[in-house]
């Protein structure tokens, strides 16, 4: 049976469903080159996603919290985020570690992927 036989003999949900199935499919796997690691631009990207948040953390402390990143190459997110600022307060630092944890970039090739990003905050 081909596949618009098969269209059209199924129910109109069953039609949805296929489709639906068959376009998640295409997203979680699509074609095309990975690069081995996130170009420059979308580190940058993800760390202006997570800027807002991360400053919301300052709870009054000025000063600049680098973050050491490191990242999941089939996903993209961050699977650490760490303060190795070793002046920020306690608190401000576990805010920053939990607003940073959010940062995503697009899926690459290696396994994993290191970065360090110094955060200004007000």
């Amino acid at each position: 049976m081909t596949r618009s036989l098969l269209l059209r003999a199924a129910s109109p949900l069953l039609v949805l469903l296929v489709l639906t199935l068959g376009a998640a499919a295409a997203l979680a796997d699509p074609s095309g080159p990975v690069p081995d690691t996130p170009s420059r631009q979308a580190v940058v990207e993800a760390m202006n996603q997570v800027t807002p948040a991360v400053q919301a953390c300052s709870n009054g402390w000025v000063g600049r919290a680098q973050v050491r990143f490191v990242f999941e190459g089939s996903s993209g997110r961050a699977l650490s985020a760490q303060v190795v600022t070793p002046n920020v307060p306690t608190t401000v630092a576990r805010c920053v570690e939990a607003a940073a944890q959010d940062a995503r970039v697009p899926r690459f090739g290696r396994e994993n992927f290191s970065v360090s990003f110094p955060f200004r905050l007000p």
